[in-house]
């Protein structure tokens, strides 16, 4: 484990105090972080895993997950965490439940009955970008990208005398090597209160920098669709929702 000081605040304590400018630069400042992680590419799905103790060297191995705050439930078994070649077996594993923290007691009936055609849909679904990875089909919904999963206000440092800079992103425990798909909008906006004005100019510039981000809310909605429903498989139809913008 590689472990460095950060000096300085979270952008979500700073926030307050920060005037109009400032905030303005501290956004785009965010998007530019979140393009730099969106530039990355990964061969599979999965989490950064090493050899034995040596931190130079990384592979893509099983996903890992946040601690659960489930009472007496049990981590999910690794063999079944991936890695994963595709984004269609990642979204069947994730249908599943595969990679859930295990209950006591068993999944009820009603859960897999609302379960079972979210797994059909995905077997079923006539999107062949599902089973390419970027090796066969660079495309941009084929790509493999580094997800921080909690990348939120209290998870970015800025300095203590100049909130516009970034000293640095804390908390990356959580992260996965993940398709594109499933995580097209970003919360700090909503988190900081932030003016439709500065969302509309974080929004514009992320989409200059990574233009086939666009592309993930208009040409993949299909996919997106999936992504959601697998999430929450077990859910109620009436409640699985997509979010069909960036910000």
């Amino acid at each position: 484990m590689l472990l460095e000081d950060i000096r300085g605040t979270n952008l979500y304590m700073a926030w307050p105090e920060m005037s109009i400018d400032q905030r303005q630069k501290a956004g785009l400042a965010v998007v530019d972080v979140w393009a730099q992680l969106m530039r990355l590419r990964f061969g599979a799905i999965g989490s950064i895993n090493s050899p034995g103790n040596d931190a130079e060297t990384f592979y893509v191995g099983p996903m890992t997950f946040m601690p659960t705050t489930i009472g007496k439930a049990a981590p999910p078994p690794r063999s079944k965490c991936g890695p994963f070649s595709c984004a269609r077996d990642w979204l069947l594993a994730l249908a599943r439940r595969d990679m859930a923290f295990r209950r006591e007691a068993p999944l009820k009936e009603e859960e897999r009955s609302l379960m079972m055609p979210v797994i059909s849909d995905i077997k079923a679904a006539p999107l062949p970008y599902l089973d390419n990875n970027e090796a066969s089909d660079p495309s941009p919904w084929s790509m493999n990208v580094l997800f921080h999963v909690d990348l939120g206000a209290y998870n970015i440092m800025v300095d203590n005398d100049d909130p516009t800079i970034i000293t640095g992103v804390i908390d990356w425990e959580g992260h996965v090597f993940s398709s594109r798909l499933s995580a097209p909008h970003i919360t700090q906006p909503d988190e900081l209160g932030a003016l439709e004005q500065l969302r509309c100019l974080m929004e514009r510039t992320l989409l200059d920098a990574v233009p086939e981000w666009a592309k993930l809310i208009t040409e993949c909605r299909e996919a997106r669709v999936l992504y959601t429903r697998a999430a929450m498989s077990t859910a109620e139809p009436r409640n699985v929702r997509v979010i069909d913008r960036i910000f």
